[in-house]
């Protein structure tokens, strides 16, 4: 097998891992754990999921410090960088937004020791670096929905509706790495857009808005995307 096939099989298989939904980013980890954790907490798991996936229609800092303090009691989920990686963004997105949140995020560190400290350390040193980044590669996508469902902005979810214009040629015979780059990007992007806009009302309208002015092959895009969601 050459390089290039190679390279699109393992993207391949990161791409099926990244397009969980990223909030049952841990439905493969040890979900006793989680429960538990949560139940300590005076939390259920569908408290934590809709507690971040709809973090910006009602927003709660005091409910979100129990779902983080749930969230990293386990080892494991605090040091596996695939899983943990998403949901550090978005903790930092909000503390970013709400400065009462982040003082209640710095609380936190001198009550924890080892992962679980450095973990909360990681995040506040993400906020003092915060950017919201381009739409350039799958993973990234993942931090712009988390970025949306901490604020409800639209910027990150125009930003993912770009990713539509990358470049991709299906019929050339040598794909070079950032073509198969932009490719995985551009199908993470469809397939996140139309799964986010059959859960989000909001995601839905924007995606609406834009295809009214898009033109072009964007626009063939959006309205392929928005007759999936109808159907």
């Amino acid at each position: 097998m050459n390089k290039t096939k190679n390279y699109f099989i393992n993207n391949l298989i990161v791409l099926v891992l990244i397009m969980l939904p990223v909030l049952s980013a841990y439905s493969y980890l040890d979900m006793d754990s989680l429960l538990n954790d949560l139940n300590k907490e005076g939390l259920t798991f569908d408290d934590y999921q809709q507690c971040v996936t709809y973090y910006y229609l009602n927003p709660d800092p005091d409910k979100l410090i129990r779902v983080f303090k749930a969230d990293i009691s386990d080892d494991y989920r605090v040091t596996d960088v695939g899983s943990f990686m998403a949901f550090k963004h978005f903790i930092a997105t909000v503390a970013y937004n709400d400065e009462k949140f982040l003082e209640k995020l710095k609380g936190l560190e001198g009550q924890y020791s080892g992962v679980q400290q450095e973990a909360i350390q990681k995040i506040l040193k993400h906020l003092e670096d915060y950017e919201s980044p381009l739409p350039d590669c799958a993973i990234h996508l993942d931090y712009l929905w988390v970025e949306f469902m901490a604020t409800g902005d639209e910027k990150p979810v125009k930003k993912i509706i770009d990713a539509l214009n990358l470049p991709y040629n299906k019929n050339k015979k040598n794909p070079t790495d950032r073509d198969l780059d932009d490719a995985i990007t551009k199908y993470s992007a469809k397939w996140s857009l139309r799964s986010n806009a059959e859960q989000h009302k909001k995601v839905l309208e924007i995606i609406e808005k834009e295809a009214q002015s898009a033109k072009g092959p964007l626009k063939k895009e959006l309205e392929e995307i928005l007759s999936d969601v109808s159907h």
